[in-house]
């Protein structure tokens, strides 16, 4: 377990504690999340938007919003914490985002941008999806021809195919928290998740035979 991630018990433990006014616990809890839900923005920030919006300042306003609706979170739990919190902090960017450049919002809250593509084409998660995708598309690439392959082809995906990849492989977020972040059931994801490998390696050879680079 990562060092700032809390066993399912102390997480519990916590969110009790915050329900009975433990207003320590609860800054606590909500900190554990701080630095997965900064990167979670930062990854959906095109790059005019990373110029006028700072991550943190998004997810303090999550972790506001956080403080006044726990009451009815821990009431109704309808999912659990994390997937809760990461819906606030997209909710929050989308309203952002509408803002100050509302051309450039998506149609919701998780509509992920350039930054991902960029990002996911040399991280080295993305090489592990490419590798998954293109498991029967040929030989292995030089590292510059990847990468430009890689970027085209996410760009080509639908916005849910490329959110499910950055949720599982950037995010490192499990199928049942994907599920509850984007209100699917979990054999919904699990299909959508091999359902954007098999698309994102269907493109990539695509790009290989139009570049007359093979596949």
């Amino acid at each position: 377990m990562a060092a700032n991630q809390l066993s399912d018990d102390d997480a519990e433990q916590f969110l009790r504690d915050a329900a009975g006014g433990d207003a320590a616990a609860l800054r606590k809890l909500l900190g554990r999340h701080r630095d997965r839900l900064r990167r979670m923005v930062a990854l959906r920030l095109s790059s005019r938007l990373a110029a006028r919006v700072d991550p943190s300042d998004v997810v303090h306003e999550a972790f506001v919003e956080a403080e006044t609706r726990l009451g009815d979170y821990l009431r109704d739990r309808p999912m659990p914490f994390y997937p809760w919190l990461h819906r606030l902090a997209a909710e929050r960017l989308e309203a952002t985002c509408r803002r100050l450049m509302p051309t450039e919002a998506g149609d919701g809250p998780l509509e992920t941008s350039s930054t991902f593509i960029t990002t996911a084409a040399t991280h080295p998660r993305g090489a592990e999806v490419q590798s998954q995708a293109v498991t029967t598309s040929g030989p292995a690439m030089l590292r510059e021809e990847s990468h430009r392959r890689m970027r085209i082809a996410l760009e080509a995906l639908q916005p849910l195919d490329r959110e499910v990849l950055v949720l599982h492989y950037l995010e490192e977020l499990d199928f049942s928290d994907m599920a509850a972040i984007l209100d699917l059931d979990l054999p919904t994801v699990k299909r959508r998740h091999l359902q954007a490998l098999q698309r994102l390696g269907a493109s990539i050879a695509a790009i290989g035979r139009d570049l007359g680079g093979g596949p």
